[in-house]
């Protein structure tokens, strides 16, 4: 299914797919490799980067695969799964629990392996993700739980930090996440430096709404950054 889906993906900050190489019984898939590793880590090791920049750049992948016919749902944003070239920028990768589908195949979603429907990490995962199974339903990934874990990332960004990172168990981190619980904001002197604000806190707490239909689509996401970069005073977030 990941290179199902990886193939037919072609955009300035989404990670292409070169080929297949097969060595003994084993097939890797190729991509370009990004000198400066994972978003969180060059984050980190980086405190005056332009963190709105990659933002930016990582929600404009996020909208071009959302708005693929049929889409595309990446299943699993965050931090460790974005990737910074040489020069900077960031790449949108790891489509291992991606799934390309239409809107109604979505809401029929109970064909899909129960791997693909009960992975990921509750720290970026939405609420209705990490909702106990009834009746054999686990929810599907949406396009509206891509936008939680991006908003999770750009958390990520800016603090250079993962949600959560005071708590110490899964179990405490599901917990918080299904009682509508935000991370910590960031009041740091390194956050401020990397280009946080009062507004980008609002648009993060926006696509974490517990109700999914409240959170933006990628592309009201990316309007509202927008207007912060242009210095507007019309905000997007209800």
């Amino acid at each position: 299914r990941e290179v199902a889906v990886w193939k037919r993906l072609d955009h300035p900050h989404v990670l292409p797919l070169l080929g297949l190489y097969t060595h003994g019984s084993y097939t890797y898939m190729v991509s370009p490799w990004m000198d400066n590793g994972d978003a969180l880590s060059y984050v980190q090791k980086n405190p005056q980067v332009d963190s709105f920049k990659l933002l930016l750049q990582i929600a404009e992948g996020v909208e071009y695969l959302h708005t693929l016919h049929p889409l595309v749902i990446h299943g699993d944003l965050k931090g460790a799964n974005i990737f910074i070239s040489a020069a900077g920028d960031a790449y949108i990768g790891d489509f291992g629990l991606s799934q390309s589908a239409t809107p109604a195949q979505i809401e029929r979603s109970s064909g899909y392996s129960t791997e693909w429907r009960i992975a990921g990490n509750p720290r970026w995962q939405a609420p209705e993700l990490i909702d106990p199974m009834v009746d054999d339903y686990y929810p599907p990934r949406t396009t509206k739980s891509d936008i939680f874990a991006l908003s999770r990332t750009a958390y990520e960004l800016f603090s250079g930090r993962i949600p959560f990172e005071e708590v110490r168990t899964s179990i405490q981190v599901m917990s918080m996440v299904m009682n509508g619980t935000f991370p910590l904001k960031p009041i740091d002197g390194a956050t401020i430096a990397r280009g946080f604000s009062d507004r980008l806190w609002e648009l993060m707490k926006w696509g974490w709404r517990s109700q999914p239909r409240k959170r933006p689509s990628a592309s009201q996401f990316l309007a509202e950054l927008c207007a912060i970069q242009a210095g507007s005073q019309e905000s997007f977030v209800p």
